[in-house]
């Protein structure tokens, strides 16, 4: 089943999640990431994620990037499981 609608489902930690699109060299379209925290979650620079849509993964660099929802900055996720 493949979620694309904001709000529908929490992030929580070992989803996984696929990148449809991204503008960014450090993500790949198609492949599948693991979410590494998401609500209520320790997330990126010491804070806890608030909100349902939110998460953390690493990127092909191994570095941590964080995800406001599914279409935030670093590009378009949906959720695999």
């Amino acid at each position: 089943m493949v979620l694309l609608t904001r709000g529908l489902k929490k992030m929580k930690k070992s989803q996984i999640v696929k990148c449809v699109k991204t503008k960014e060299s450090y993500l790949t379209v198609g492949k599948q990431y693991s979410v590494i925290a998401g609500n209520g979650d320790v997330g990126l620079f010491g804070f806890r994620i608030k909100d349902e849509d939110s998460f953390c993964i690493l990127d092909d660099d191994d570095e941590v990037i964080f995800q406001g929802d599914l279409y935030g900055a670093h590009g378009l996720f949906e959720v695999v499981s």
